[in-house]
């Protein structure tokens, strides 16, 4: 009976806390002395599969201590056609995220970060998502919605297991598309020293 449930398909609130990211009164103004990194949607690489390291910061002051990132929190961009998870894993101090992510903290107990922002961006949970998505010029996702997401849950060797195979395919494309920008480079090169001068 335990190992069929570990096998169920559970609400993403179930399994995880839900928190809006930080909203800003104004613009993100960056401090050279602040304490504070932003993790906002232009620092998203990698085809929205990492964080850039080199955030903005800005002063701890106004921002409650409740929107601090934990290392393995699940960011969600909420806003936009691009409605991808992915795991906040940076040792900064203190850092939070814009308003254009949700924060999902998974019960780690039962949820591997990186195996869970992996299903997210599966087409089945994507496809519940950009049905239920809301607004027509910039769309989004609502904090319901996304708490209605059914997530299936193995064992935590499995997730693992999955999460570690996931991240050498993505590795493995990052090496590929560097190769082949690379070698494109090295052709036009060898191309422009052929022309006379």
């Amino acid at each position: 009976m335990p190992q069929r449930q570990a096998h169920q398909k559970h609400l993403l609130a179930s399994i995880a806390s839900i928190s809006a990211g930080f909203a800003f009164r104004e613009r993100v103004k960056p401090d050279p002395a602040g304490e504070v990194a932003v993790v906002q949607m232009r620092d998203l690489e990698q085809g929205y599969t990492s964080i850039r390291t080199d955030l903005v910061k800005v002063s701890a002051e106004g921002i409650p201590t409740r929107y601090h990132l934990l290392r393995g929190d699940v960011l969600f961009l909420a806003k936009g056609q691009n409605n991808v998870a992915l795991v906040y894993d940076q040792d900064l101090p203190f850092a939070v995220a814009s308003a254009v992510f949700f924060v999902i903290r998974p019960d780690h107990k039962r949820v591997d970060s990186h195996y869970l922002a992996w299903a997210i961006n599966q087409e089945p949970a994507q496809q519940y998502l950009h049905e239920r998505m809301a607004g027509t010029y910039i769309t989004s996702i609502n904090r319901p919605t996304l708490e209605g997401l059914e997530v299936t849950l193995l064992p935590l060797p499995q997730q693992q297991l999955i999460a570690s195979v996931h991240a050498l395919a993505v590795a493995e494309q990052r090496i590929l598309t560097d190769i082949a920008s690379k070698r494109n480079l090295l052709v036009q090169r060898l191309l422009l020293t052929s022309i006379p001068s």
